[in-house]
Formats: structure tokens, sequence, C-alpha cells
């Protein structure tokens, strides 16, 4: 019996969930490949770190020079060294690829995207054609696309992602203004980390380019819970009488695409609850909130948190469990001070915190030894 045949069963017995199949399915690929390719020499991190720091200080020495001169600098001549640069830096990236010389590769296609940018600007400036901002960023994430695709590294995919999203934010305030709906741009943000959360965890896109699959992952995740905390704090606000029927559609499209999510790719319970409840409490607090509700933002908040704790500790991620636990420390002090704020003027508002805080630590310290024999070790 094959080896995808084997792992079926054992999803329909019930010994793995359909998640851990995939990942078994994908670990044993990709060591497939790596006996296929021969032993490799572990990633240079030192490496990626030194060249990145290289390339800053090149790039700020290079910019240096050119804005204490840039005066006495023609526009022809402007230009010519322009194009000049991105076509070196195109040759670097065409030759250490072929080179196989991953980091010199690496830093070069994130030094050519930024390039680009800075040389649509510069176009802009000389022949003083004026435009927008959002014109010029869809040029240049247009321009750039083919590029970013031969990257590999987390970092380069972070940089190309974090460019695209400021490229969506632009449009999407422009086309609020376009329609003199000032509320829309806060719907229609929303949607580049779900659609970076859906593609982050398409299995083939994790076959064919992890680390581009991990930052997505990653970046995705980490908006949606920021939305979601900031959400929280809408309750102290009056919101509710903002006009906020020109999001309904918006948000329709968010709830439609949390649930593809949520049903499609995401195959544990407790993260399909977690996007489900960022939507919910990035959305909902703005629509209703008659504000002064204290009660109601701590509640939400500490309630979330409590959920991504839940969500890591079934992931087995201690790192994570490490952060939620500290999120909601936080927010218990914050709920003391606002509590009992009236007895700071005489101190024992701070001592008082400072106990709390105290038998936080003291609790984490207790427990820190369960978690770690339930993870498996590793949490701190």
């Amino acid at each position: 019996m094959s080896f995808d045949g084997r792992l079926g069963r054992w999803v329909s017995a019930g010994i793995i969930s359909a998640e851990q199949a995939q990942r078994i399915a994908a670990f044993e690929l990709a060591a497939l490949d790596h006996d296929r390719a021969g032993p490799t020499e572990p990633r240079p991190m030192l490496l990626y770190a030194i060249a990145g720091l290289a390339a800053l200080a090149i790039g700020l020495g290079l910019v240096s020079i050119v804005a204490a001169n840039w005066d006495d600098i023609g526009p022809a001549t402007k230009i010519g060294l322009d194009l000049a640069l991105v076509a070196t830096i195109g040759l670097g990236v065409w030759h250490w690829d072929r080179r196989g010389i991953g980091w010199a590769r690496e830093t070069a296609i994130v030094i050519l995207y930024a390039l680009v940018l800075a040389s649509i600007a510069l176009v802009g400036q000389v022949y003083q054609l004026g435009g927008e901002a959002h014109e010029a960023l869809l040029v240049w994430s247009i321009l750039t696309a083919l590029l970013m695709t031969r990257a590999r590294s987390g970092f380069a995919g972070t940089v190309w992602i974090l460019g695209l999203q400021a490229t969506w934010a632009t449009w999407a305030v422009w086309l609020a203004d376009e329609h003199d709906a000032p509320t829309l741009a806060l719907g229609t943000i929303y949607w580049a980390p779900l659609l970076c959360l859906g593609l982050g965890r398409l299995p083939l896109l994790r076959r064919v380019r992890p680390g581009l699959a991990a930052a997505l992952e990653s970046i995705g995740s980490t908006e949606l819970l920021l939305c979601a905390t900031l959400g929280t704090f809408a309750f102290y606000e009056n919101t509710a009488t903002e006009p906020w029927a020109d999001t309904y559609p918006a948000v329709a499209v968010s709830i439609a695409l949390t649930l593809a999510i949520a049903l499609g790719i995401l195959a544990e319970l407790p993260e399909r609850l977690l996007l489900v409840t960022c939507t919910a409490l990035a959305h909902v607090p703005l629509f209703v909130s008659p504000g002064d509700l204290e009660l109601a933002a701590a509640a939400s908040f500490v309630g979330l948190w409590l959920l991504v704790a839940w969500t890591a500790h079934h992931a087995r991620d201690p790192r994570m469990l490490n952060v939620a636990t500290a999120m909601i420390g936080l927010r218990i002090v914050a709920i003391y001070f606002e509590v009992f704020g009236t007895l700071l003027d005489t101190g024992l508002g701070l001592v008082s915190g400072g106990l709390l805080t105290l038998g936080l630590v003291w609790l984490w310290t207790r427990k820190r030894r369960q978690f770690e024999r339930e993870l498996g070790g590793g949490a701190r």
C-alpha cells in the first residue's frame, strides 16, 4: 500500500487528523527531496544578517552621496546612474541564482525590489509627472511581481507581502475617498490578512515555497490578532453612531472569506474558532458599542487571548502560549488599575498592582512545568 494510502487509513480510523496527515506528507516529501539532492550545508543565518547590514550601509551611503550633490546632478545623469544600478543589481540576482548562492541572491532581490520603487519616484521627480502614491505603488507591485517569485527566504517573502499590503491599503483609502465612504477602507483592509492566512495554509504553496507560505501565515495571523485586539478597545468609545452602513458589503466579504478559510483550509477546531472570533471582535464592537463598556472590553480581550492560549496549547506551540499568557497578565493588571485607579493617590494602587503582577508570575511559574510536560519541553 502506498504511503498516501496508509495516511488515508489512519485518518479514517481517527488515529491522526487530516491536518496532521498533511504535515506528515509534507515532511516526508521534503525529506525525499533532501535525500535526492544530497547533503546540504546549514542555512547561513549569520551571512544573511551581515549581508543585510552591508546592503543597508551601502544604500544609506549612496543616498547620502546623492542627496549631498542632488542639485548639481543633471536629469540625464540621474536617470543613467539609476538604470546602471538597476541593471547591475539585476545581473547580480541572475548570477547568484545560477551559482546557487542563496544569501547573496536574496539580498540582491530585496535591494532591487526597493530600488525599483525609488526609480519610479526618481522618474516622476525628474520629469515632473506628478501622480498619486497609490498609482506608483501599483506600478511597483506589477513590475516586481516576477522578481519576487524568485525569492526563497522568509525575509524576502515578508518584505514582498508588506509591500503588497501597503499597495492595497493606499488603494482602499483612495477608493473610500472616491466613493465618499470614509469607513469603507476600514472594512476592506481586513481582507489582506485573511488572504495572507488562506494562501499561507495552501498545501501546494507550502511545498513549493515554504518560506513564502510561512511568512504569509505568520503575517496574516498576527494582523488578524491585532485587528481583534484593537477591536476590543472599541467598547470604550461610542462608535455605534458612525456611518458603518458603507462597510456592510466589505464585512460580508470578510465573513465569507473567514468561513471559507475555516472550513476549507483550517483542520483543527481551535484554529477555526479563533479565526471566527477575530472576525467578530474586529467588527462587532465598532458597530454596536455605545461607549463606557469597560467590562465588555476587558472580558473580550481576556477571552480572545485565552482562545489564543488554547490554540497554542493544542498546536504544541510554547512561544505563542507564552505570548498569550503575557497578554492576559498585562490586561489583568490594567483591569486592576481601571477598577482601583483612585487608590493611586495614596500609592496603594501601585503596591497592589505590583503584588498582583508578582502573583501572576508565581502562578505561571507553578504551571510552567506542567506545560513543558504537555508540550514536550521548550516552554519558557
